[in-house]
């Protein structure tokens, strides 16, 4: 009797945990339909909160160059799908700010670009060798800040061709100083930027106008980019999505949107991870269509995981873009 009433409370115990396991299954996910736009001609960029759709828009034009706030970092970016192109001057040992400059050759010498994959590595710090050289700067193990070794060429975005030095960065003030000039030494400027009480990933600063813009969102306000950059395997602008700083992703095959299962290890660092091959083109007609066999899971800053399938894309005409986005945990 005792034996039978023990098989009768498991037996009880397994429906009741069934049941729970069904109630699980049956949970609504929550999704959610988004839409923006870049502008024609991709003018603006905009920046995404994935916990409550938060959209950021700011020109992507108004701008030469960015300074990473962080007092560990040293990248300084380019704004390189603006047209501003950035290239090493050959200096020769010993060199001065003052010497005059020849541009013989310019054409071939190789034009640097943003790291795709991380925002820890600008167009300034692609000439870099190895510790502690950052291309631009070279490390003091004692002082910690760093001091500029290098001088370069810079067309801004207005086409007007600078002489640009990185001069140094003092890490634990945050603060950059720079010197820039037209090729003949005219026009010149120095400029200190402080960057320690940004809230932000990057400073930028405009060398046609001469001043600090101020266009990003606090760096925990977003998590990811819409926008244009360029892509180091082919050298070529493409437009897409880059992640924030801490936003891991991974793309998958699992494109149920019922699903509530999702990886629990590979998501990726890589800024790119999301990328521009989501979409593709139709040479014939122009026209984009969306690649249905993918999804990608994105784990913001605070660990919480969405699913973001694409579901249109209309190219330059429009910058128009849209997608589902459904929280997972």
């Amino acid at each position: 009797m005792k034996r039978i009433n023990y098989l009768i409370i498991v037996g009880m115990f397994l429906i009741l945990l069934n049941s729970c396991d069904k109630s699980t299954d049956s949970v609504t996910l929550e999704t959610k339909s988004a839409a923006i736009s870049l502008g024609a001609g991709y003018a603006n960029e905009v920046y995404y909160r994935l916990s409550d759709g938060m959209i950021t828009s700011v020109p992507r034009n108004n701008w030469d160059i960015g300074f990473s706030v962080s007092p560990r970092e040293a990248a300084i970016l380019t704004n390189g799908t603006s047209g501003v192109t950035l290239k090493v001057y050959p200096t020769t040992p010993g060199w001065n700010w003052s010497d005059p400059v020849d541009t013989a050759g310019y054409y071939n010498w190789p034009t640097l670009y943003n790291s795709d994959t991380t925002w820890t590595e600008g167009a300034f710090n692609m000439n870099a060798t190895v510790h502690p050289n950052y291309g631009w700067g070279e490390y003091d193990m004692n002082t910690h800040n760093l001091t500029g070794i290098a001088l370069y060429i810079i067309k801004t975005r207005a086409a007007s061709f600078k002489k640009i030095w990185i001069m140094n960065k003092l890490s634990a003030q945050q603060k950059f100083t720079f010197r820039y000039s037209d090729l003949d030494g005219s026009n010149e400027e120095t400029v200190s930027l402080d960057l320690s009480s940004s809230t932000k990933n990057f400073v930028y600063f405009s060398l046609d106008t001469k001043e600090e813009v101020d266009r990003e969102p606090d760096n925990d306000k977003w998590d990811l980019l819409f926008t244009k950059w360029i892509d180091k395997s082919i050298n070529y602008p493409v437009t897409g999505v880059l992640q924030n700083i801490d936003v891991t992703a991974l793309e998958s095959t699992d494109t149920d949107p019922k699903s509530k299962v999702f990886p629990s290890t590979g998501f990726l660092t890589s800024m790119s991870t999301i990328g521009s091959d989501w979409k593709v083109i139709d040479m014939q007609t122009f026209e984009y269509s969306i690649d249905g066999t993918r999804v990608f899971y994105v784990k913001d800053l605070n660990g919480v995981v969405y699913r973001l399938k694409f579901k249109t894309f209309e190219g330059s005409t429009t910058g128009n873009l849209s997608f589902d986005v459904t929280i997972l945990k």
